[in-house]
């Protein structure tokens, strides 16, 4: 053990910490190498150079700087968190990576890259794992998963020092969270939000997801789709979670509790009173049923089942002479459809006589 030590000492005759801005961009520069290097494995080759961006050289160099404000968030997100540059740096790649992996995983299946709308499946596919072609997440997996962000966090958190100044802790600690989380916050502000939607636009041109894959690679491609939809939308996302937000805030200090209301709707076959529903509760949706008729639509109730669907469709004019035989709630659905084509004809004859009367 000393002699390898002595070889570290060897090999590197000063402690990289001491010098923490070079070693933080370093690790930066190192980590932007490898995503730029392992994002072209998110579509197979043949569909890079099918999907292969047309704009010149002048125009790739400008995707890849484009690229590297979206590493940077990242970074500082690990960053912030640790002020450890060396786990940043693994942290932001090992993120970048595994977008790339399930980005490939679902081209494998759908023959689609990564977009920001599936995002929002991430909970379903853990509830549907077969729907999602996901089987293979079972305990192994997240054992393996555990061990892997836990682990390693914390062999990095025990042997890496940090680089957080001695004076003024905290006022840096929130310094660099406002400086990780601060962007993507103010994307829901408008003055922000609309100027940098209409430069991403202009950056993205067309929205290709397989062309935009290849050129941002698979996270800087959704974070980009994400704020041109984002631009679009913004009021009307922002509205929502501001009631979202206000919910939570009025469940945390109380308030007079709403009333319940719940709205069963079953399907027209299930009969309630299997389930302890006394018939006369059941909603009588006459009016509605008188309205319909007139209007000749009663479709929505050919084949039901309920107590109050059988006084609702029960037919004035009774059709035993082709269907004598009666359902076991006495409710046949012939009958209804009988009622139905009649109030269709019945219709049909009020359009001819206003026609006719308009000539």
């Amino acid at each position: 053990m000393k002699w390898l030590k002595g070889i570290g000492l060897a090999l590197i005759p000063f402690n990289l910490h001491d010098y923490p801005i070079a070693l933080t961009l370093g690790c930066y520069l190192l980590s932007c190498a490898v995503i730029f290097y392992t994002d072209r494995f998110a579509l197979p080759a043949r569909e890079r150079r099918k999907n292969a961006p047309k704009y010149g050289r002048n125009r790739d160099r400008i995707d890849h700087l484009a690229r590297l404000p979206v590493i940077a968030l990242v970074f500082a997100g690990f960053f912030a968190i640790s002020w450890r540059p060396l786990y940043a740096a693994a942290g932001t790649m090992s993120f970048f990576i595994i977008f790339t992996g399930i980005s490939r995983a679902k081209f494998k299946f759908i023959r689609e890259p990564l977009v920001f709308s599936d995002i929002a499946l991430v909970a379903d596919v853990f509830k549907y794992k077969t729907i999602f072609y996901a089987s293979s997440l079972n305990i192994v997996f997240w054992i393996v998963a555990f061990l892997y962000v836990f682990g390693v966090s914390a062999l990095y958190m025990y042997f890496e020092p940090t680089i957080l100044p001695e004076r003024s802790r905290l006022f840096w600690v929130l310094v660099m969270v406002g400086i990780a989380a601060g962007p993507w916050g103010l994307l829901f502000y408008g003055p922000v939000n609309r100027p940098t939607a209409a430069l991403v636009q202009r950056l993205v041109k067309a929205i290709n997801v397989k062309m935009n894959t290849v050129r941002f690679g698979t996270f800087a491609s959704v974070v980009f789709h994400f704020i041109i939809w984002l631009g679009v939308k913004r009021d009307k996302i922002v509205a929502e979670l501001s009631e979202i937000l206000r919910a939570a805030v009025h469940d945390l200090i109380g308030h007079e509790e709403a009333p319940l209301i719940i709205v069963w709707q079953s399907e027209s076959f299930i009969d309630m009173r299997h389930f302890g529903v006394d018939s006369d509760q059941a909603s009588d949706g006459r009016p509605v049923a008188q309205a319909g008729g007139a209007m000749g639509a009663l479709e929505q109730c050919l084949r039901g089942r309920l107590h109050a669907a059988h006084r609702i469709c029960r037919p004035e004019r009774p059709c035993a002479r082709r269907h004598p035989r009666r359902c076991q709630l006495s409710l046949s659905p012939c009958r209804a459809l009988c009622r139905y084509r009649l109030a269709r004809k019945a219709q049909a004859r009020r359009l001819a006589h206003a026609f006719h009367s308009s000539l």
